[in-house]
Parts: C-alpha cells; structure tokens; sequence
C-alpha cells in the first residue's frame, strides 16, 4: 500500500471484496502513519489486515490470491509484468478472476508445480 492512496485503496477492497470473500489482505510494503485508516478500512469490512512483511514472492502467494500494486494493477504476483487495472473492472468475476492473463498464469503455475 506505499504510495496508494486512500480512494485507490477503497477501490481496490471494495472491488476485490464484492462477494464478501476476502478474508485477509497482505500490506505489503513500509507502512506510514497515515496507513492507519487503511487498516480501520480493512477492520471495518471484516477483513484481517496482515502487516510488517515486506516480502511477497510467488511461493507466498497462494493459488486464489492477487497482488494489486500502489497504481491499482492486478497481477498474480507482483514480479508479473502484465495486470489488469482495478479502475476499468466492472465485474470482479469475469474481468479478474476468468481473465486470459490470470487463467494463462494459474495453468502454468499448476503445470509447473506437477
């Protein structure tokens, strides 16, 4: 959450949060004081906020997790080079989750894994 704003922030959650289905969020990065309403934010959707890790690799994150970068950029891991822009997603389901580009890592990611 470095440098992302707070409205970006709100969208990001509410966006990736439409059916009630996250259950924690990761801040990635050094968090700043102002960072305490993005916490509250996450408390106040249910939402376990995870903080005071720095590190994200493609281990850590889990086969049903995203990375959304400070600029609003879904990718399946933050070393991704192409993402999905939160702010043109009208439909969670379809644009993120059953996009080409997050289906086309998950294959790849299983079949390297087999």
């Amino acid at each position: 959450v470095t440098g992302m704003s707070m409205e970006l922030f709100t969208v990001v959650v509410n966006t990736l949060n439409t059916n009630r289905t996250i259950t924690t969020l990761n801040l990635l990065g050094q968090m700043e004081p102002c960072d305490s309403h993005k916490i509250q934010y996450c408390l106040d959707n249910d939402i376990i906020p995870i903080i005071g890790k720095n590190l994200e690799n493609k281990e850590e994150a889990g086969f049903f997790s995203l990375y959304v970068d400070n600029k609003g950029i879904v990718k399946p891991v933050s070393s991704y080079s192409e993402g999905i822009d939160i702010m043109q997603v009208n439909n969670f389901y379809t644009e993120i989750w059953q996009s080409s580009l997050l289906k086309t890592y998950r294959w790849l990611d299983m079949q390297r894994k087999a």
